[in-house]
């Protein structure tokens, strides 16, 4: 829920986020981090150019 909560509150603000729901998982499933990390570590860096 409280995650449910921090995406409501990110979207009223106008903010850039990405929820990742994964059902039938525990708080820190390895094949799930597995699965989205790569893609997770893309869209955050998403723009980003080296100086």
């Amino acid at each position: 829920m409280a995650n449910q909560r921090m995406t409501a509150a990110l979207k009223a603000k106008g903010y850039p986020y990405r929820y990742v729901y994964a059902r039938g998982t525990g708080h820190t499933d390895g094949r799930v981090t597995r699965q989205t990390l790569p893609s997770a570590l893309e869209w955050l860096w998403q723009g980003y150019r080296i100086r």
